[in-house]
């Protein structure tokens, strides 16, 4: 329960979105211990001669391999495949996008040349359908143009169609 008490119940509709990702929210989550764990190690490389920062930041790397080799055993044990860490680069620039904004992407990079429109946007990048009004996948794109930087143009808004990403 929380102090504020502004708990509210799970939306049962969680559980499909799950039950249809969760290759994908595995694979995430096995990278992420990776990368905490090469944080670790990046920051004893740079710091070896703080003793007591060294010897806590080992225990940290040793924990979040452990557990990317937890979360590596899951996966196989439900018969899935651990995925690609999911990384977007522009002009060698790391863009740091959102789970939404790299799935919004990808689906539009796997058309590109092609308009895409925000219903499959919707149900193709983020595992749900566009509800009448709903924004997000406009406000996700502004997000993404943003991180983008001067490449935004590459990304076509097609009036009352969807979206494009220039090919080639």
């Amino acid at each position: 329960m929380s102090v504020l008490r502004l708990e509210l119940p799970t939306d049962p509709r969680w559980v499909n979105i799950v039950e249809t990702n969760i290759e994908e929210i595995l694979t995430d989550h096995a990278w992420c211990e990776q990368k905490a764990a090469t944080n670790a190690i990046t920051i004893i490389t740079n710091n070896s001669e703080h003793e007591d920062l060294v010897t806590d930041l080992l225990a940290l790397a040793k924990e979040e391999l452990d557990h990317f080799e937890q979360v590596h055993q899951m996966i196989k044990k439900r018969g899935l495949k651990l995925g690609r860490e999911r990384k977007a680069e522009c002009q060698g620039r790391a863009l740091d996008l959102t789970s939404a904004e790299f799935n919004i992407l990808h689906v539009l990079a796997s058309g590109a040349g092609f308009v895409v429109s925000k219903k499959d946007l919707s149900e193709k990048a983020l595992a749900r359908p566009l509800a009448r009004y709903d924004r997000s996948i406009d406000v996700h794109l502004s997000n993404i143009r943003q991180k983008l930087g001067v490449f935004a143009e590459l990304i076509h808004t097609v009036r009352g169609q969807g979206y494009q990403l220039a090919s080639g």
